[in-house]
């Protein structure tokens, strides 16, 4: 079942960060002026940028967040996390999701959640930039997928939409 709703987006503080250090390191302020720990990833494919704030490996599996900006014309095909439940935060912009059978347009501040094994995908048909929180609970190896992901698009070949060929 699809859940809509106005969200605060999650925040880490520096504490939090501390077992950040043998990950690669940003020196880049964030939004609200702490530092950002994580490089941005780019996956021209889905022409999404990526930057963690949490990781599985700092909360232990328990949730992965990342900043995330979608460049118009961008998409993420249908896909699904078997396990983990998908939050969609978006802070500036408009993005259209496909979650189930149901399309829906979220705008700053609307969030919506994917339920564990429920197929979804996201379009930014607006012509501006999506900038938004997203969020896996529990994190399984997101970080680990995405960055993968982002390399086969960029250095081996693959599909139009970023699929391994």
């Amino acid at each position: 079942m699809l859940q809509l709703g106005r969200h605060a987006p999650p925040t880490k503080t520096e504490a939090e960060c501390s077992q950040a250090t043998r990950l690669e390191r940003r020196r880049a302020r964030d939004d609200n002026g702490r530092m950002a720990h994580y490089r941005t990833t780019y996956n021209p494919a889905t022409r999404e940028h990526i930057q963690y704030t949490v990781t599985g490996l700092e909360s232990n599996g328990a949730v992965v967040r990342y900043r995330w900006v979608s460049e118009p014309g961008g998409s993420i095909v249908e896909h699904t996390h078997p396990g983990s439940a998908e939050v969609f935060t978006i802070l500036d912009g408009e993005a259209t999701f496909t979650i189930g059978n149901e399309t829906v347009v979220l705008t700053a501040g609307q969030t919506a959640v994917v339920p564990p094994g429920t197929v979804h995908s996201e379009a930014n048909v607006s012509g501006q930039l999506v900038r938004g929180v997203v969020e896996l609970t529990p994190a399984a190896r997101t970080a680990e997928l995405h960055d993968v992901l982002a390399g086969i698009s960029t250095d081996l070949p693959h599909t139009a939409a970023g699929a391994p060929r």
